[in-house]
């Protein structure tokens, strides 16, 4: 847009108005580019930068459970240690066969991301 408008302001026509305005851009981007400090002192702000990591701990990390051992896997290879992650059904275990214990079922309650097989994979986790 800029271009144009310059290339406009320009009576001659043709390749000298190009190279005019390309060479003004060029010129301009480079100006930019090489804009220092004058003084070379390290430029003050009162913003300070913390350095330091959260201390993280499953605590603090979202609760996801896995109900069954497929799901678990792909949460642990994608997630890694971003997530505090519960897996409900070990692999060699059935699912359609399995009983969510107490502690199974207050996981289930408190977590921020169920990932769960469905269309009657695992039957007993949603009664």
């Amino acid at each position: 847009m800029l271009l144009q408008t310059l290339a406009k302001s320009f009576k001659c026509k043709g390749w000298k108005t190009h190279s005019v305005v390309t060479i003004i851009a060029i010129a301009t981007s480079l100006a930019a580019c090489s804009i220092t400090n004058q003084t070379n002192q390290p430029l003050s702000s009162t913003t300070q930068i913390s350095t330091t990591a959260p201390v993280v701990t499953p605590e603090n990390l979202p609760l996801v459970v896995a109900t069954n051992s497929i799901a678990c896997g792909l949460a642990k290879q994608i997630a890694v240690d971003t997530i505090n992650l519960k897996c409900l059904i070990a692999a060699g275990t059935a699912p359609h066969v399995y009983q969510p214990n107490p502690d199974d079922r207050q996981a289930i309650d408190s977590a921020q991301l169920i990932l769960y097989g469905g269309y009657d994979f695992e039957p007993s986790l949603i009664k």
